[in-house]
């Protein structure tokens, strides 16, 4: 089995795939924790190789357990990748992003990937398999906090993930204006931006993944929602990097 982790701005994802790549299970944790981290993996048998993705400050104990007892990959500038990274400031560019990108290579013909997350992040893959790029947004959560904390009044709201009324426009209290604000316009946005992709990359081929996916699937149409698509990148990355 293969072990493939993913330590994200809020969350570590792990999960084990197979040589020929199927998925046997994830597990995703609400913070770094050491400890436990350490001691799920270690009650894994027969782990042939790992790969550690982290866009946090790494935790140098953690990557010196991985190495010295299994097979690892950490995920750098220096990974061998199955796409073109053309990219200009490459030694910058989140390593979730490079492990959605990877997952996106394995499809035919121009990807644009929505990773909704703490940050919502756009990630274009061109169908020669180049990358140059895309954009980050703040994400739901970070507008929410913002708006609570940028002004003396304004009560920080808890997003719940719901389908909204799109064409309802109007707040009627405060609450209902910070969600007007806050959800409506973050569904306009993305899709506006999807649209204007679509303009320049007919048959674009567009996926969802990340935390928020099921807030976005519910009011977007997307050609695939993958909740476990940086995985499924960073599987593809460690197979060539063993």
């Amino acid at each position: 089995m293969h072990l493939v982790i993913d330590a994200g701005n809020t969350h570590v994802k792990l999960a084990l795939f197979n040589k020929s790549g199927k998925r046997y299970g994830s597990i995703k944790l609400i913070d770094f924790d050491y400890k436990l981290l350490t001691n799920y993996i270690q009650s894994i048998s027969k782990i042939e190789s790992t790969i550690y993705c982290s866009v946090r400050s790494d935790d140098g104990r953690f990557i010196k357990f991985l190495q010295s007892n299994y097979p690892t990959h950490v995920l750098d500038i220096k990974s061998r990748l199955p796409f073109v990274n053309k990219y200009k400031t490459p030694n910058t560019l989140g390593k979730d992003r490079i492990a959605n990108i990877a997952a996106a290579s394995q499809l035919a013909g121009n990807v644009l990937v929505v990773d909704a997350g703490t940050c919502i992040k756009f990630d274009l893959l061109e169908k020669n398999k180049s990358y140059c790029g895309g954009s980050i947004h703040p994400g739901i959560r970070m507008r929410y906090k913002a708006l609570n904390h940028f002004t003396g009044k304004l009560p920080l709201i808890e997003f719940i993930p719901k389908k909204i009324n799109t064409n309802k426009l109007i707040g009627t209290s405060t609450e209902a204006c910070l969600n007007t604000g806050v959800e409506l316009a973050i569904i306009l946005e993305v899709e506006a931006i999807i649209a204007r992709y679509k303009q320049k990359f007919p048959n674009l081929i567009t996926i969802i993944t990340g935390g928020d996916l099921r807030f976005f699937s519910q009011q977007i149409n997307f050609t695939f929602a993958a909740r476990d698509f940086t995985l499924q990148g960073l599987y593809q990355i460690l197979k060539l990097n063993s």
